[in-house]
């Protein structure tokens, strides 16, 4: 076999020698890899080893004459140089339209945002409705403090509420008015119990002493006894007794007289 190989290289580099057109049905003959080291190269492969050098030539001149720019990426931050200024409702709202672009110019008084009107407009109705049922509440205390009556007969359902409160609290103040009365009534029928006793308890005092006197005087002329002299002591003491009884609820019942007199002037007072 090697000195097969060593004719056929020798063949073919006496064909080649002298260009002999049978050298690849030689070198096919003795050796197929030798026909394929030695054939010619297509023109096809050899375009295409030029088109890929003239690409890569073409890139290293565009690279080298077309400017590129350069992107620098870097964390950081913006500061404003002045204080930022925060737009915000001054009750709950939802917004529903913007007016205003980022980066806009703006100026005072421009329009900026525009809110939904629904909580804003409940809120208005809740406050206007307080202001009308507090401004019937200061008329009818103003007429109770004047001591004006306070009638009203519209449809106003404020003015009629507070109207059926002025005539329940003229209601109240005449029945306790009555009950004061009634109640100093009693008082002053009680004084004038106690002071109409205080007087017979008196004159019975005056009369007990008397009989205790003379009681005392017959005892001295022996013509009465001890027994006798000591019933009208006691009767006396019991007298005395029921005298000072008297004195003290007559007392006790002027105090609370002047008591309920001035409970009554107190609450009738009108407010201030």
């Amino acid at each position: 076999m090697p000195l097969l190989s060593q004719r056929s290289a020798a063949a073919a580099s006496l064909a080649r020698a002298h260009d002999d057109a049978t050298l690849p049905a030689i070198l096919e003959f003795s050796s197929p890899s030798s026909a394929i080291i030695e054939g010619k190269v297509p023109l096809l492969a050899r375009g295409t080893v030029w088109v890929i050098g003239g690409l890569l030539a073409a890139c290293l001149l565009a690279m080298e004459l077309i400017p590129v720019d350069r992107v620098v990426t870097a964390p950081g931050r913006v500061v404003s140089r002045v204080p930022t200024i925060v737009v915000q409702p001054l009750e709950t709202s939802i917004v529903r339209a913007i007016e205003v672009t980022e980066g806009e110019s703006m100026h005072a008084g421009d329009l900026l945002a525009r809110l939904d009107p629904t909580f804003t407009a409940a809120d208005v109705g809740a406050s206007e409705s307080q202001v009308s049922a507090l401004a019937a509440e200061v008329s009818r205390l103003e007429a109770e403090a004047a001591g004006r009556p306070f009638v009203y007969e519209g449809a106003d359902p404020n003015l009629s509420l507070q109207a059926a409160i002025y005539a329940q609290r003229q209601s109240e103040r005449k029945l306790k008015r009555e009950t004061y009365r009634q109640r100093i009534s009693g008082l002053q029928a009680a004084i004038d119990r106690s002071a109409a006793d205080v007087q017979s308890y008196r004159a019975r005092l005056a009369v007990a002493d008397q009989v205790l006197n003379m009681r005392k005087t017959l005892e001295r002329l022996q013509v009465g006894t001890v027994l006798n002299s000591l019933a009208a002591t006691d009767n006396q003491l019991e007298i005395a007794r029921g005298l000072s009884t008297a004195t003290q609820s007559q007392e006790s019942a002027r105090r609370d007289l002047e008591a309920m007199a001035a409970e009554r002037d107190t609450d009738e007072r009108p407010p201030a």
